[in-house]
């Protein structure tokens, strides 16, 4: 589990792509960043970084509840791309 949550005053988080090289996001893990203030450019990010590990095919991704943005179309495109892996997916 990776939990980031409940933060109204969190605005954006950043995750490089050398991070990917890790493998920070994997199969059967939750991610919860979910009652924060994320703008949309970070739920994008969050987003983009998911759909470009290879390794995340399963889990929960939640990007809901408390002001953060919904994403754009490119982060909705990555949204419905996790969800066709078989990720739940959850945003505003």
């Amino acid at each position: 589990m990776f939990y980031i949550v409940g933060n109204p005053l969190l605005t954006t988080i950043s995750i490089p792509l050398v991070v990917m090289s890790i493998n920070v996001f994997s199969n059967l893990v939750d991610y919860n960043f979910s009652g924060n203030a994320l703008n949309q450019a970070t739920v994008d990010q969050i987003l983009a970084r998911c759909v470009a590990s290879p390794l995340l095919t399963a889990g929960l991704l939640q990007l809901d509840g408390g002001t953060n943005s919904a994403p754009s179309v490119a982060g909705t495109a990555n949204k419905n791309t996790l969800i066709a892996r078989g990720m739940s997916v959850n945003t505003n």
